[in-house]
């Protein structure tokens, strides 16, 4: 996370740093919220801006060998990816409460993923090198993470009636070839994108639909996370009820301004090509 002096704004607390688009998270503190209110109310108001990935309550002890945490009226939020706008520029109000909001870069989640909003995934297959033919496109809350710690990457999205979120998941050892990365010149190099051949089948999980806090101060997302086996019911993707497991190539394509810029998408490509993932002389300029 960037350590950069943050701003203080008289309403909202303490500001991220004037380029926070390029974090691939964020966290804050929240305060003047009411003693009675559960995390479950706390991350509910904040996903209305983004993908909340982690709700904390801040609690003290007391002597009551029932209820022995109490909320302090304070809590920590942090979203992954970012949001796509600035909400804390906006007055938020919880139980009639206005809250304050500070930015925190000390308040991070415990992997080593870095996350990127992305405007679609596609799924298909190459009929030649570097000539991709997509066959089923999602273009609903598309996010792409990348861990060069634990060496994978994980697409997730939206799909089906009703709506489930999925993610995908493949290992850098079973990506076949480089990464071909490319800029759309059609959209005046507002658009980028990446495309990953693998070996196997991605991992698919589903986020179940029930997600109840295991107790009324700690919410975090990835105790949610379902996994599809071979003998569950996978889901179907495309109008023909294809599944998940029949495609190895994945087109990930990105608003350059959504993630930062066009330098941001250079320097994924360039720290990619530190792991082998793509040529260490990439064609983006």
């Amino acid at each position: 996370m960037n350590k950069k002096n943050p701003r203080i704004s008289s309403r909202t607390g303490i500001k991220p740093p004037s380029d926070w688009k390029t974090f691939f998270e964020i966290g804050f503190k929240v305060s003047n919220i009411h003693t009675e209110v559960t995390v479950g109310e706390i991350k509910g108001v904040f996903a209305t801006y983004g993908s909340v990935y982690r709700a904390k309550i801040v609690t003290r002890e007391v002597d009551d060998s029932e209820n022995p945490e109490r909320s302090t009226g304070t809590a920590y939020i942090l979203f992954k990816p970012v949001p796509p706008r600035p909400f804390w520029n906006e007055s938020l109000r919880l139980h009639g409460r206005v809250l304050r909001i500070d930015y925190r870069n000390d308040f991070r989640s415990s992997d080593s993923f870095y996350s990127y909003p992305a405007e679609s995934l596609e799924l298909g297959d190459y009929i030649l090198p570097n000539i991709f033919v997509s066959e089923a496109k999602f273009t609903q809350s598309v996010k792409f993470f990348i861990s060069y710690q634990n060496r994978k990457i994980i697409v997730e999205l939206k799909y089906g009636e009703p709506m489930y979120t999925f993610k995908l998941e493949f290992n850098f050892d079973d990506i076949i070839n480089d990464i071909y990365s490319e800029l759309d010149v059609s959209q005046q190099r507002s658009h980028g994108s990446i495309t990953i051949e693998n070996k196997y089948p991605a991992k698919c999980w589903v986020l179940h639909k029930c997600q109840k806090p295991k107790d009324k101060f700690n919410w975090c997302i990835d105790n949610f996370w379902n996994r599809i086996t071979k003998n569950d019911k996978m889901p179907h993707f495309h109008k023909d009820n294809d599944q998940p497991g029949k495609w190895l190539v994945f087109r990930i394509t990105f608003d350059l301004d959504q993630i930062g810029g066009l330098n941001r998408f250079k320097k994924l490509i360039k720290k990619a090509g530190k792991y082998n993932l793509v040529p260490r002389t990439s064609s983006i300029s």
